[in-house]
């Protein structure tokens, strides 16, 4: 096990410091360019939805399914157990 690095922990010395990482980001990357990524991964989500839609075997719940889904309002999914 590799010793603790002080420089990967923020002031409080219990997290690490993740905003240097943030800041150190934004000074590189540019307010602009991280704008950009964010939005390509927005338009690659879209796109992989789309494929999702359009496959003949898989199914697509839609957006409001993908963080939570009852058991009781997927009548498909009867037999389904979380294991």
């Amino acid at each position: 096990m590799d010793p603790p690095n002080p420089w990967s922990f923020g002031i409080e010395l219990a997290r690490p410091a993740q905003h240097m990482r943030l800041w150190f980001s934004l000074q590189v990357l540019g307010t602009d360019m991280v704008d950009e990524m964010i939005g390509r991964g927005f338009e690659l989500s879209t796109l992989a939805a789309d494929e999702i839609k359009t496959a003949l075997r898989l199914g697509y719940p839609g957006p409001h399914f993908l963080s939570h889904c009852k058991r009781s309002l997927c009548p498909t999914w009867c037999g389904w157990r979380a294991s």
